[in-house]
């Protein structure tokens, strides 16, 4: 059975590698990222990658939904989505602890128009190879039950300055960092759309930031779908930040880091310990409520 399964991977493997051109510029892919007071350079080296990719631009649909960013960083992140052609969506957050990562990406999902053949979602601190869709949408059309991951490559503090150009300066910045654990998959979930909506999107009972997308993943393999990783074909890079285990700077990272204590254990026991695919059973997925609005992509002007 093993010698079966590890010829049927070298099959799609080299379907992946060998499809032609006009079969992976056919079909449309939607990115969705979740951001909250991630503006400025960051997200313009996130987006600016994400705009110059071997995938046709016509065929690229992108959603930034922005939970409760304060109004500097939402003004930016609007301005950039202008500027780049993105789908802004500001989801109302009440308080700190209101915060659901969950909801913004299923928002996103279900903003995405209907000729996305592929929904991948992402994280506002990457940047992305030039032919990293290119890789998502070969490996979704490849194998019959694809979910796409990547490993990604985690940058050190002085691998990107103000003046860097993300994407003239690519290949050498890649070789400024460490490969991360493959367990960190939320910056790269590529499904088909039709999957993502058949099983409701991700978990909206998880609050904060953590568990949804390695939920989502064992949701997938108990579907019947088969892991298929990028890194061997494309490169994905993590903006360095600091992060909610490291030792609080100030008050708002010192309530980031409440956050993830509050709600790691609860989000990993719903991960754990229920066994169904699909989730959000018993009330509309990914709904924007009242307060949220959504400024649609401008007309292309590139």
């Amino acid at each position: 059975m093993k010698a079966i399964r590890h010829l049927g991977r070298l099959y799609y493997e080299r379907r992946a590698a060998g499809m032609a051109p006009r079969a992976w510029q056919s079909r449309a892919v939607g990115v969705v990222v979740a951001a909250r007071n991630r503006s400025g350079q960051r997200a313009e080296n996130f987006l600016r990658t994400l705009r110059t990719q071997t995938m046709p631009v016509d065929l690229v649909d992108m959603t930034l939904v922005d939970y409760g960013s304060e109004s500097e960083h939402a003004a930016d992140l609007q301005k950039r989505c202008d500027a780049w052609r993105v789908r802004y969506i500001f989801l109302p957050v009440a308080d700190h602890f209101q915060r659901n990562k969950s909801l913004a990406l299923n928002i996103g999902l279900r903003h995405m128009p209907e000729w996305c053949h592929v929904a991948l979602c992402t994280d506002i601190d990457m940047i992305f190879a030039p032919n990293f869709l290119e890789w998502v949408m070969r490996t979704q059309l490849a194998y019959p039950k694809a979910i796409t991951l990547c490993q990604f490559t985690d940058l050190r503090e002085e691998a990107i300055g103000e003046d860097t150009d993300v994407v003239a300066e690519f290949d050498r910045i890649r070789t400024m960092g460490e490969l991360f654990d493959d367990c960190a998959v939320g910056p790269c979930l590529a499904l088909t759309r039709e999957w993502y909506y058949r099983v409701r999107g991700f978990d909206e009972r998880m609050f904060g930031e953590d568990h949804c997308d390695t939920d989502l993943l064992y949701r997938a393999e108990r579907d019947g779908m088969v892991r298929f990783w990028l890194n061997q074909h494309t490169s994905l890079l993590h903006q360095w930040h600091w992060r909610r285990f490291d030792q609080p700077r100030d008050a708002k990272e010192q309530l980031d880091k409440e956050s993830y204590e509050r709600f790691w254990d609860v989000n990993a026991e719903f991960s754990d310990h229920d066994p169904t695919i699909v989730r959000n059973a018993d009330h509309d997925w990914g709904v924007l409520p009242e307060g949220g609005f959504v400024i649609d992509q401008p007309e292309r002007r590139r």
